[in-house]
């Protein structure tokens, strides 16, 4: 068979299997891969929808997943500018690394340097040393990898479900490069008494 009409029979073939297995066909999702500044790892999105330059700014939003070496960012929508470095993401955001594990409304965050914020957390943190800490937020400070600052927050280093102790704090900075944290204006909550 000459080169053109087997051309167009494959077309046709490829048509009708397309329009057979529609209905059964797993939803396409958007995907990017760009480079990051100061030589770190690739940043790769996944989302439903993908708008924006890869060498600028990219603005995706529906289930979206951000990863950049053993980090993820998911959220519903987010922004990131590669000239600032900058995520910022709403609804429903997860920044994870390893077993961490830190849940808000919103984050702002320069990706290389690990500085911003994040408003409503909960978080599970877990030190290299096998050591657990978990707690909640009102605003969560990233002051430099595994630097965290925090506004008006409480802490325990009690089993999920297993709430026997909290640290209730203005302020609370937990630094796990030097596995030392520091409070201002403290209450410790011991089985619901001050």
């Amino acid at each position: 068979m000459p080169p053109f009409p087997r051309l167009i029979l494959c077309l046709c073939l490829a048509a009708a299997a397309s329009e057979l297995y529609a209905a059964d066909a797993p939803r396409l999702r958007a995907s990017a891969a760009m480079d990051a500044r100061g030589g770190s790892a690739p940043i790769h999105f996944e989302a439903d929808q993908l708008h924006g330059h890869l060498d600028h700014t990219v603005e995706v939003s529906g289930a979206v997943v951000l990863r950049q070496g053993e980090e993820r960012v998911e959220a519903d929508w987010m922004r990131y500018d590669k000239r600032a470095d900058e995520a910022h993401a709403r609804g429903n955001v997860l920044f994870a690394r390893g077993a961490d594990r830190v849940r808000g409304s919103e984050i702002r965050l320069k990706l290389s340097r690990r500085l911003g914020e994040m408003r409503d957390v909960r978080f599970e943190l877990h030190g290299a040393d096998g050591r657990f800490g978990r707690g909640a937020t009102e605003t969560l400070r990233f002051e430099g990898p595994d630097v965290y600052g925090m506004r008006a927050a409480s802490f325990t280093t009690c089993a999920p479900g297993d709430d026997d102790w909290f640290l209730k704090t203005a302020e609370l900075r937990l630094d796990y490069v030097t596995n030392v944290g520091m409070a201002r204006n403290v209450r410790v909550e011991f089985l619901d008494t001050p």
